[in-house]
């Protein structure tokens, strides 16, 4: 979970205008909307009612790999309450299984659920399941890091002969 990335975006006119982000494993500094700024609503874009529109969303992202193309890359962006949960839920699975996995990483499969809210009606968000794990580079597994260090360590130390 290295390319997962989390903070806000700003829209404007239906497009991405600031990025806030940082790399979770980074520990990015938790910012919250005070922190950001364009908070006189009267300014804002409104919504199909007429209401003023935040134009900071919170915003989280995952570069992914495709199954079928190791160079194939692509990033599920969601800034949906839904989508967020659903990226939540597959990093705290990853938590808990990765030290068990060799280092490898989760296969996951992207499907969808829903609920019924009670003023749109069924709503559909994203759900991830992880259905194996294998390694980044197939052909491979990573060396282990306790025979990397025993080979560093193996080597002869130049000492003077008075020392001998």
């Amino acid at each position: 979970m290295e390319e997962v990335w989390t903070g806000w975006v700003r829209w404007f006119d239906g497009k991405a205008v600031e990025h806030r982000i940082g790399r979770l494993i980074d520990f990015p500094p938790r910012l919250t909307r005070e922190d950001l700024g364009h908070t006189d609503k009267t300014l804002w874009e409104t919504d199909n009612n007429g209401h003023p529109r935040d134009p900071w969303a919170p915003s989280d992202r995952m570069v992914m790999r495709s199954a079928g193309d190791e160079a194939d890359l692509l990033t599920f962006s969601t800034s949906s309450i839904g989508g967020r949960h659903a990226l939540s839920k597959l990093c705290q699975q990853f938590d808990r299984h990765y030290a068990n996995q060799d280092g490898m990483w989760p296969e996951v499969k992207l499907l969808s659920e829903n609920y019924v809210h009670d003023q749109y009606g069924k709503i559909w968000k994203p759900k991830f399941q992880i259905v194996s794990w294998a390694y980044w580079d197939a052909t491979k597994a990573p060396e282990d890091p306790k025979t990397l260090t025993a080979q560093a360590l193996d080597d002869e130390i130049p000492f003077a002969k008075e020392w001998r």
